[in-house]
C-alpha cells in the first residue's frame, strides 16, 4: 500500500531547503571573488566552466550571472550569454544591466525594433547613463540604415529624430539625417545637417 509509505514533514521539507540555500549562498560568497580573479587574469575558458557549475548550485546570483553573461559574449558563445539574460531577466525583471542586455542579444540577432521597444523604458530613469543611451542610439542608426536601404525615408526620418532627442549633438546621426534630405532631394536641409558633421581623426585622410 503506497500510503503505508512514510512522508516527510513540512518541517522536514523547510529545513532541506534551509541547508540548500545555506549551502548555496556559502558556495556563491567563495565561488564570486574565484571566477572574478580568473576572468581578470584572462583565464576565460576556465572561469566559464567555473560560472557554469555556479550557476547550476546559485541559479538566482546576480554577479555570477553578469560574469557569465560578460564571459559568454568574450568567447562569443552568444547562445550561452542569451540564456544567463533570459535568467537574469527572470529572477531581476528590473534590474537594468539585464534589460541593456537584452536589448543588446536582440541587437546581435538584427532585430533593432525589439532592441529599441526594450530600452525605451529605460530612457526617463536613466537619462544619464551613458550605456542606456549608446544602447538606444545604436539600435536606431541599424534601424535607420534598414529604412534607408529600403528606401522608406519618413520611417528613417523618424527614428533618427527619435535617437536625436536624446542625443542631439551626435553627428552620425546629424549626418544620416543629412543624408535622408539629400534622397529627398531637399538640398538644402540636406546641406545644413551634413556641414554639422565633423570627421575623427581617423577619418582623415593622411597627408
Amino acid at each position: 500500500d503506497l500510503h503505508s509509505f512514510p512522508t516527510r514533514r513540512s518541517s522536514d521539507l523547510s529545513f532541506a531547503d534551509s541547508l540548500q540555500t545555506d549551502y548555496a549562498n556559502n558556495y556563491e560568497e567563495i565561488a564570486t571573488p574565484y571566477i572574478k580573479s580568473l576572468i581578470e587574469q584572462g583565464m576565460l575558458f576556465i572561469a566559464d566552466s567555473q560560472i557554469r557549475d555556479a550557476i547550476e548550485i546559485c541559479p538566482n546570483s546576480n554577479s555570477i550571472l553578469r560574469m557569465g553573461i560578460t564571459t559568454s559574449q568574450l568567447l562569443r558563445n552568444e547562445e550561452q550569454a542569451a540564456n544567463y539574460v533570459q535568467i537574469g531577466r527572470e529572477e531581476f525583471p528590473d534590474d537594468p544591466f539585464f534589460i541593456i542586455k537584452e536589448a543588446q542579444t536582440y541587437q546581435a540577432l538584427g532585430n533593432d525594433r525589439k532592441a529599441i521597444d526594450i530600452m525605451s523604458p529605460l530612457l526617463e530613469t536613466y537619462i544619464g547613463d551613458s550605456t542606456v543611451i549608446g544602447t538606444y542610439v545604436t539600435s536606431c542608426q541599424s534601424l535607420a540604415t534598414q529604412y534607408m536601404k529600403q528606401r522608406q525615408y519618413d520611417n528613417e526620418m523618424a527614428i533618427v529624430d527619435s535617437a536625436l532627442t536624446i542625443w542631439p549633438t551626435h553627428t552620425e546621426l546629424l549626418y544620416t539625417k543629412g543624408l535622408i534630405y539629400k534622397d529627398m532631394r531637399e538640398y538644402n536641409k540636406a546641406y545644413e545637417y551634413l556641414s554639422m558633421y565633423k570627421p575623427s581623426l581617423a577619418e582623415l585622410p593622411a597627408h
